[in-house]
């Protein structure tokens, strides 16, 4: 999914697990494990350890591009 950011002026290609991520955020204020939590219940995926880091990276990542911003990524 392309996706404009009208703050920056940027154009971003986002994967669905950044989208999906995305989002939620813009839609709630809450924890990276609640983040978490909540796509693995709404994916029917486990909240295992590759889902941790897959989500954390993509965190990271967006908060690298300016398009999330969070205090603890």
């Amino acid at each position: 999914m392309i996706v404009f950011d009208r703050f920056s002026g940027n154009t971003h290609l986002l994967d669905e697990l950044s989208l999906e991520l995305v989002r939620e955020l813009e839609s709630t204020s809450i924890s990276e494990s609640g983040l978490i939590k909540n796509f693995a219940q709404a994916n029917g995926l486990e909240c295992d350890e590759a889902l941790v880091q897959a989500v954390s990276q993509r965190l990271e990542a967006l908060n690298q591009l300016g398009i999330v911003r969070a205090d603890s990524v």
